[in-house]
């Protein structure tokens, strides 16, 4: 037997937005790209130059508090671990609610990650290593 489409059954087509993606946004309710545009691009330098300076500064306050180069490899480790670690479940998110839901979560971890880095600047032995290494892998996601 032939398949028939879903309005020949009496049913209706689920809305799809722009992409195919059921439940996300429609393309009349955008806004103009040139608007959005130039946003997201400061947005992701400022985001991109707190994660590049957090992990500049990180690791040579780690070695001035006298850590390993083992421990500093580690929170090196940690600017990467977690974004392998999300990665699908991001792209996950991003299929089924548009990618504003994830660049909101993104950037709401990359701000706790420069809070953390930042109060440990004003900490000192365990709890600044500690906060440096919550702020990588925060920042990192």
């Amino acid at each position: 037997p032939r398949c028939r489409p879903l309005t020949e059954l009496g049913g209706e087509r689920p809305a799809l937005a722009a992409g195919g993606v059921s439940g996300a946004a429609s393309i009349n309710d955008a806004k103009p790209i040139a608007h959005v545009l130039p946003l997201l691009i400061v947005g992701q330098i400022a985001l991109h130059g707190a994660m590049a300076g957090q992990r500049m500064a990180a690791p040579l306050q780690a070695l001035q508090s006298g850590y390993s180069a083992w421990s500093v490899g580690v929170l090196l480790a940690l600017f990467a671990a977690l974004p392998v670690l999300t990665a699908m479940g991001a792209g996950r998110l991003a299929d089924r609610h548009g990618y504003h839901r994830p660049l909101r979560v993104a950037v709401a971890f990359t701000m706790l990650g420069a809070a953390c880095a930042l109060a440990a600047c004003w900490l000192h032995g365990g709890w600044q290593f500690g906060l440096n290494c919550v702020g990588a892998a925060l920042a990192g996601i």
